[in-house]
């Protein structure tokens, strides 16, 4: 695992939350807080540990890493609020984007094409979409206002 990303949850709960490594050890369970540190400068966080980790600094970077290493997106489940106009507008304009991004790099550079940003647009695309398909799908309802 990068230690990147274990450095980018702590981070995360450090500018968010304003917590310590001590702190996220301790919210794990874990009275010594070296082990946590060893972990992290190991790159070696036990499986078992991961979602107390993220849950601990208050993001899901490792399991979304550990999912692109696989080839597979991540979307949160949707919050089930009606659906709005505006919403749909917002989609459209984020898909927009991201094929955009996708044309103008086939167009212009095509080994540009899988860039991060290129890539990162389409995620984000694919997110927003499965994320009103399912709340459609689990009885999300349309306000038309």
């Amino acid at each position: 695992m990068s230690d990147e990303v274990l450095k980018a949850c702590c981070s995360h709960a450090q500018h968010t939350q304003f917590v310590s490594v001590k702190e996220i050890a301790a919210r794990m369970g874990i009275e010594n807080k070296w082990v946590l540190y060893k972990w992290l400068k190991d790159s070696r966080l036990p499986l078992s540990k991961i979602i107390e980790f993220e849950r601990a600094c208050g993001c899901a970077l490792v399991t979304e890493h550990l999912a692109e290493q696989h080839g597979c997106v991540l979307t949160a489940l949707p919050n089930l609020l009606p659906i709005k106009p505006i919403d749909v507008l917002l989609l459209h304009g984020e898909v927009n984007q991201g094929l955009t991004r996708l044309i103008q790099a086939l167009r212009n550079e095509p080994e540009e094409a899988g860039s991060q940003e290129v890539i990162d647009g389409l995620n984000r695309s694919i997110k927003l979409l499965v994320q009103v398909r399912a709340n459609l799908m689990s009885g999300g309802s349309y306000d038309a206002n």
